[in-house]
């Protein structure tokens, strides 16, 4: 479990590199990465009501993933291909995780759609006040001692 913010976790382990891009914290590991962004909501909505903003503000061409209510944090997420110039496309699973005073929005980049999986895991295993291990997200490690993507199984 890795550290966000004061009072947010991450379900993933420390073999990711970190860095602090453009106001957000990256978290990336060769073909996968995690964007985070955290704030505090001041204006007096409701996590639905934020929820709802979130919702009608997505892109037209993404897929719902998942909308969930799990303690006490509001969770959505929805699938994206969006253009890269490196590579034609990366896959993307843009999601918010909200709490009666704060948004975490987490957007999980990765180049194969088996590793969808792994991406919606990530995205769900935010948690709020201590980390919670069993939203830890499993990492399958080679003999090599380096993390297998899919393109490698």
């Amino acid at each position: 479990m890795q550290r966000i913010s004061d009072d947010w976790w991450i379900g993933i382990d420390g073999s990711y590199r970190t860095r602090v891009e453009d106001g957000s914290l990256v978290f990336w590991w060769s073909e996968r990465a995690v964007w985070i962004n955290v704030w505090k909501d001041h204006d007096g909505r409701t996590v639905r009501e934020r929820l709802a903003t979130w919702i009608a503000d997505r892109h037209a061409g993404a897929t719902d993933l998942f909308e969930q209510e799990d303690n006490g944090l509001l969770r959505f997420g929805d699938l994206l291909e969006v253009p890269e110039e490196a590579v034609g496309h990366r896959l993307g699973v843009y999601s918010y995780t909200g709490s009666e005073a704060f948004t975490v929005q987490a957007t999980c980049y990765f180049d194969l759609k088996e590793d969808l999986g792994w991406a919606t895991a990530v995205s769900k295993s935010l948690s709020f006040g201590r980390p919670e291990p069993r939203l830890r997200v499993e990492e399958p490690v080679g003999e090599n001692g380096h993390l297998v993507l899919a393109s490698e199984r």
